[in-house]
């Protein structure tokens, strides 16, 4: 439906965003249904890009719920495993280039907050999976995107 009617990308990422104002409520299985959805349509099917959908989630480690943090987890850890080469994944989370006027600054800036609660996610969390074992597809992409989202002038 998407690749002929473009304006249902944008219908289905509102889905998303009405879905996650109502993920505390969710059962962990809805919650693992709806992350693995959006990882497919991020991956295989590359209809919806991924820090536009996820951006009206609720990044700070220390008081997110525990269905959120099991819908990163599994999103974040499926695109990790998917990729055989570091370029694609690390694709999805690259800046976007665009021209500046104040609505995109403030896109810009709202993109950037993603990000950075991202990479904190990435390091707090998704470093200590058990899938982050040396030599595989997961650590190899892990390394990537984590260079890529990192901050000039913020260390870990």
């Amino acid at each position: 439906i998407c690749e002929y009617q473009p304006q249902s990308k944008f219908s289905l990422q509102l889905a998303y965003w009405d879905s996650f104002k109502q993920m505390e409520s969710m059962s962990a299985r809805q919650t693992a249904n709806l992350a693995k959805l959006l990882y497919h349509l991020v991956t295989t099917h590359q209809t919806l890009r991924l820090l536009p959908v996820i951006k009206t989630l609720d990044f700070s480690v220390d008081d997110m719920d525990e269905n959120t943090s099991i819908f990163l987890t599994i999103v974040l850890s499926g695109i990790l495993e998917y990729f055989d080469d570091r370029i694609s994944a690390k694709a999805l989370f690259e800046r976007q280039q665009t021209q500046s006027d104040s609505l995109e600054e403030e896109r810009v800036d709202k993109e950037e907050a993603v990000r950075a609660g991202l990479l904190i996610f990435f390091v707090e969390t998704l470093k200590s999976s058990p899938r982050n074992k040396k030599g595989s597809n997961f650590r190899k992409n892990y390394k990537a995107i984590v260079k890529s989202l990192e901050v000039p002038g913020f260390d870990f």
